[in-house]
């Protein structure tokens, strides 16, 4: 007589309440956002806060970039970075040098001149501990994003600033400064987790928070910042430059054709506001020396107010000379595109969120004053940097950082 198997059917699993899969949902972020270093997501969650003025009138965000800068120049480097310290040290010289022209033949007062390269200085020795990894980057931009994911709620329950109309701004005083805020950290977060789901829920909301901002460039950048982030990897260098000529011209045909849809709201005022500060802008383009009038220098009096320029690359010219802007554009872009990682060195494919990271921050420079040598900057410019350093042993093991998982 055979024996009979009887198989017996498994009994259904219970449903999940709406409550237990969020809490497995966030569980799930959680361990796919790995550790995370407490002073490194709260510093990063500080660095918003630039319209919390402290005593003295300093920004709360501004003094949480320096004090984080010191507090991390104070650990120990994870790698050998050779080509990081050449960038800083020759934006350093770049940046004295113009100190030097603004005060003998610019029209800058020395306070102001002084004032301003220690901003700068910073700022380039963010860039320096960033590449060094001696900053927890993922922590810290999770720490950001946080920030300006709460910034909405806060927002729109009017418990912070409201200066532009509705436009989301809050702890950001400016629209189109809180546009560029939320492109580039929305960008970095987006290969700041694992899970294929939480990177398209991250584009996802940060696309509607750049478009609560009303910054029609900081929209078009964080798009082709995500598809060179999507493409670039599998390109050589010839179809690099093909895809960034394509960037270009988009941008322009956009910018041309679609700018004033009815999705941006009526612009008719702000636009003509604009294109008179890019007119007086580009007048005073026009009559700067070879050595620029010095640093501060990038503003135009319009209406009885005084404006920053709305063009990052115009200011570089202004403040230093054409000479201080192609030095600086150059080191970025021989720094971020041309530069060998040790990976690629060994076949491996490139990591390109530097490069799509600045992608985003090129296009906003074009229409936005205020991108370049500030802080989203440097985390865009550090992180591509820390892709070029080695472990300090010289270990056969190229620095891939988690944040560039996607690649």
């Amino acid at each position: 007589m055979s024996n009979v198997v009887t198989s017996h059917p498994t009994p259904a699993q219970p449903k999940k309440t709406w409550s237990q899969r969020a809490g497995a949902e966030v569980k799930d972020l959680a361990d796919s956002t790995g550790k995370i270093k407490i002073p490194d997501f709260l510093f990063g969650f500080a660095m918003v806060f630039l319209s919390v003025q402290l005593p003295g009138g300093l920004p709360l965000g501004t003094v949480a970039v320096v004090i984080y800068t010191i507090y991390t120049f104070m650990r120990k480097a994870q790698f050998e970075n050779p080509r990081a310290n050449v960038f800083v040290m020759l934006m350093m010289l770049c940046v004295g040098f113009t100190a030097l022209t603004s005060i003998t033949l610019g029209q800058s007062e020395t306070g102001d001149v002084i004032r301003r390269v220690v901003r700068l200085m910073i700022v380039i020795a963010f860039v320096g501990v960033i590449a060094d990894r001696r900053v927890d980057f993922k922590s810290m931009i999770l720490g950001t994003a946080s920030a300006l994911v709460a910034n909405v709620p806060v927002f729109y329950a009017g418990l912070s600033s409201n200066t532009y109309g509705g436009y989301l701004t809050g702890w950001i005083p400016d629209k189109n400064v809180s546009g560029l805020w939320y492109a580039i950290i929305g960008l970095l977060l987006v290969v700041s987790l694992d899970k294929r789901h939480h990177k398209i829920l991250a584009v996802l909301f940060f696309g509607v928070f750049i478009y609560l901002t009303g910054s029609r460039t900081s929209t078009a950048a964080f798009i082709f910042g995500l598809i060179w982030l999507l493409v670039a990897g599998r390109l050589n260098l010839i179809a690099k430059i093909g895809l960034g000529a394509f960037v270009v011209w988009a941008v322009e045909y956009l910018t041309a054709n679609f700018a004033n849809t009815a999705a941006f709201g009526d612009r008719t005022g702000t636009d003509a506001l604009r294109e008179r500060i890019d007119a007086a802008s580009l007048e005073k383009l026009n009559n700067t020396p070879w050595s620029g009038l010095g640093y501060g220098q990038a503003t135009v009096d319009v209406e009885n107010l005084t404006f920053f320029f709305h063009n990052s690359f115009w200011s570089l010219i202004v403040e230093g000379g054409y000479i201080y802007m192609i030095a600086v554009v150059a080191l970025m872009i021989i720094a971020v595109y041309a530069w060998k990682q040790p990976g690629e060195l060994r076949g491996k494919k490139r990591v390109v969120i530097g490069e799509a990271a600045l992608v985003l921050l090129f296009i906003c420079s074009w229409r936005l004053g205020e991108v370049l040598l500030t802080t989203p900057w440097a985390m865009a410019v550090g992180l591509a940097l820390s892709q070029l350093g080695v472990f300090k042993n010289r270990r056969e093991i190229e620095y891939l950082s988690r944040v560039s998982s996607c690649n």
